[in-house]
């Protein structure tokens, strides 16, 4: 009998934030997929460093599962690589299966790995199945999307198949219940969410964004959905794992179709009702869906914002959406009182600290509630990094596989230092809440002083540099960081 483990590496050590515990949807529908074709199947799910000893003793628990399977991105590829290291030398005999993103993208790359035995392109739910019913006697000819090393070490690239379903209805249900929620950030005494995605794909070609890079190769549907009732089915089955009080949906947008979203949302409401916080973009949002969602429960909406400046979200990240369009949703956020969120990005190219602090005033005066921030790293693949790459904007080949968006600067500029930008990140929240208050104090001559300040006080920014990881980014203040946000989730589980 073939048992697959799926090795799920879930920690970020760069990232003082972002720790291990969360979910893995694409593992959850592959194993949807085992599930329903009787193949065995576990999940060893690795949220801290581990030393070569530590891998050993941790696979030694699972030493009947013969096929190993990894999902990774390109940037988690080395830790996935040397994991497979690891399990061929402690047991050749592995069948080590790569999928995801990275092998996706980057075939050649994953499979001229010598640890890798078979890599899977594109989506897994029909090929991993085909894979584990065939890998021993290495008759994968007739398996479509991948590519293998036969005996000898020979790779064979079997041609691509498209896939052109766009219902998901017709895909295996995801198997959630493969992960402990008990050591889960979004399970806790305090907060207990349930992370769940109900849509694939996206409709839009951001430059930053790996759906350029898959779209290229797969030339899948943009957007593959449930239908209405199917998605509330499989909320209400997963909401039986364990005692959730709110909804995370993890889709890349929420509310593209609007008689989809009549549907589902007076479904929601009248067989789940529950609060639940989403993704959606301003080309979907008006006061019709707005008020379908907050009847529904929706408490909180976050948008990709990126960028206060116009001229860099159009040009240079091909993101084309207006200011005017982002305000008339923050508006309409707070007229039916949702949160909002917005995800912002530091450094981008032609980027200058006045650009960064007017992102950061953007957010401010149109009453953003919480903001994201990261270091813009444009990685391979992405129309962004052909962009910078054409215009020899890295510091060094490869600088983007290896970025850090927390920290690392893989861009040159002419107008922005790296000490600016480490300030800028560092400083984020804090000017963040000064602007706000000097907004609604409506205080324009202090906000310019801010401004110069900022901009003026250069010699220190080491220091505060240094006392703000000193003292901000501390495992305390990490934690208190994210007490802070369970209390925001407990309120509204307690308004719910």
């Amino acid at each position: 009998m073939e048992k697959v483990l799926f090795v799920y590496i879930d920690y970020d050590e760069l990232n003082p934030y972002v720790g291990g515990g969360t979910i893995s949807h694409g593992i959850a529908a592959l194993a949807g997929a085992l599930r329903d074709n009787g193949i065995q199947y576990s999940l060893l799910q690795i949220m801290s460093p581990l030393s070569e000893s530590g891998y050993r003793e941790v696979l030694s628990k699972y030493g009947n599962y013969n096929i190993i399977a990894l999902s990774f991105t390109t940037v988690r590829k080395e830790v996935y690589y040397k994991v497979a290291k690891y399990i061929k030398s402690f047991s050749s005999d592995k069948y080590v299966v790569a999928g995801g993103i990275h092998p996706t993208v980057a075939s050649e790359d994953a499979i001229s790995n010598e640890h890798v035995d078979c890599i899977c392109i594109g989506e897994g739910e029909e090929i991993l199945p085909a894979i584990v019913k065939n890998y021993r006697t290495r008759n994968l000819n007739s398996v479509p999307n991948i590519y293998f090393k036969q005996e000898n070490g020979e790779i064979i690239r079997n041609d691509f198949i498209f896939n052109i379903k766009n219902n998901l209805d017709l895909y295996p249900r995801p198997d959630y219940s493969i992960y402990n929620f008990n050591n889960m950030h979004c399970y806790n005494a305090r907060v207990r969410q349930l992370p769940i995605m109900i849509s694939r794909g996206c409709p839009f070609n951001c430059a930053y964004c790996s759906n350029y890079a898959i779209n290229k190769v797969t030339k899948q549907v943009a957007i593959k959905i449930y239908s209405p009732q199917k998605a509330i089915d499989l909320i209400k089955e997963n909401l039986k794992l364990k005692d959730f009080h709110s909804i995370l949906f993890d889709d890349d947008v929420l509310g593209i179709k609007r008689d989809w979203s009549k549907e589902f949302f007076s479904l929601y409401k009248r067989e789940i009702d529950m609060p639940f916080k989403c993704y959606t973009r301003p080309e979907f949002l008006d006061e019709e869906l707005a008020s379908m969602m907050k009847e529904a429960g929706c408490y909180r909406l976050a948008f990709g914002l990126e960028t206060g400046v116009e001229s860099i979200r159009f040009n240079i990240l091909n993101k084309r959406v207006r200011n005017s369009d982002f305000i008339r949703c923050f508006n309409l956020c707070r007229k039916y009182g949702i949160d909002i969120i917005t995800n912002n990005m530091i450094g981008m190219p032609s980027e200058t600290i006045t650009d960064s602090l007017e992102t950061i005033k953007f957010n401010a005066r149109n009453g953003v509630d919480v903001t994201m921030r990261a270091i813009c790293t444009p990685y391979r693949f992405t129309k962004l990094y052909d962009d910078c790459k054409t215009n020899n904007l890295f510091k060094e080949a490869g600088s983007a596989d290896m970025g850090d968006p927390y920290g690392k600067i893989v861009l040159k500029f002419k107008n922005y230092s790296d000490l600016q930008i480490k300030f800028i990140l560092s400083a984020w929240n804090l000017l963040f809440v000064i602007y706000r208050r000097l907004y609604k104090l409506n205080k324009g001559f202090l906000i310019k002083m801010v401004d110069q300040l900022v901009i003026l006080s250069k010699p220190t920014y080491p220091l505060f540099i240094f006392l703000r990881h000193k003292f901000f980014l501390g495992k305390l203040t990490t934690r208190l960081f994210r007490e802070l946000e369970r209390g925001k989730e407990w309120t509204v589980k307690q308004q719910g």
